[in-house]
This record gives structure tokens, C-alpha cells and sequence, in this order.
């Protein structure tokens, strides 16, 4: 009997196991589909006669695509290893006309370009060694949470 009980209960994990990957698949193949539509909206948004900066459109897609009330993009130089301020492009931001113009060098772009991304689910209690709660910017636009991808 307790052969039978274990045997079930190995199949009923499996089985659970099966269901949490047809789910992980399931929500990777909706992402793959969101960046797709998303690429579709950069290509069909270009006018050769009047092209927008491809980089704003991009912003406002990826938070669209993250549903995040704002994005911010510090385009970095690997030539001159710096950021360069002509490309900064930002949406969504409670102030943009107090944008950040050049990143800091201990600035929040350049902690994320050194960790090779981040992710803070929680500003107040995630990844408390980078001194988030102290960023004038994060203060200022009341960002509670974000992603930082270094590209």
C-alpha cells in the first residue's frame, strides 16, 4: 500500500510538474508574441520622410510591453565608455523637464551597467546595499520598482 500512495504521489508531482512548465511556455510564448507586436509597431511607426527618434518610440513600446508607467533609457558609448546625454530618451516620467541629462557615475544606470542588469521588485526592501532610497531620481519619480537591462 505505501508503495502504491508513493508511487501516486510521484506521478501526481510530475504531473504538477508537467502543468507548471506547459504554464512557464505558455507565458513565454505570450511574451515572444508582445515583442513581436511591439517590433511591428517600431517598424510600422517609421516615416522615411519624417522618421520619429526610433528610441523614443522603443521607450514608450517597452512600457507598454512591461506595463510600466515609465521608462528611461541612458544610451551607453562603449568607444568612449560614457553615456551619451544627445540620446537620453525618457516616457511616462511625473517630471520630464527635470530628466536626468548625464548619468552619475555611482548614478542608478551606472550600478545597473556594472551588475550586468537588475532587477528591484521592492525599492524599499530589495537590494538595499545600492542606496536606491537615496536616488534623487527614484525619489523624485516615486519609483517604487524597476528594471534596469544594460545593452
Amino acid at each position: 500500500m505505501r508503495k502504491r500512495s508513493k508511487s501516486n504521489a510521484n506521478f501526481q508531482d510530475a504531473l504538477i510538474s508537467l502543468q507548471n512548465l506547459a504554464e512557464k511556455d505558455e507565458r513565454q510564448h505570450l511574451l515572444l508574441d508582445k515583442l513581436i507586436g511591439t517590433n511591428r509597431i517600431i517598424l510600422a511607426s517609421i516615416d522615411l520622410e519624417n522618421p520619429p527618434n526610433i528610441l523614443d518610440v522603443a521607450v514608450k513600446e517597452v512600457c507598454r510591453l512591461a506595463n510600466a508607467d515609465c521608462a528611461v533609457l541612458f544610451p551607453f558609448d562603449l568607444d568612449v565608455e560614457d553615456y551619451d546625454p544627445e540620446l537620453l530618451t525618457h516616457y511616462g516620467l511625473l517630471h520630464p523637464n527635470k530628466a536626468p541629462t548625464n548619468p552619475r557615475i555611482d548614478g542608478t544606470a551606472s550600478k545597473v551597467r556594472h551588475e550586468d542588469g537588475l532587477i528591484v521588485e521592492n525599492i524599499s526592501t530589495d537590494n538595499l546595499e545600492l542606496n536606491l532610497l537615496q536616488d534623487e531620481f527614484i525619489i523624485r519619480e516615486q519609483i517604487q520598482a524597476f528594471i534596469g537591462i544594460p545593452f
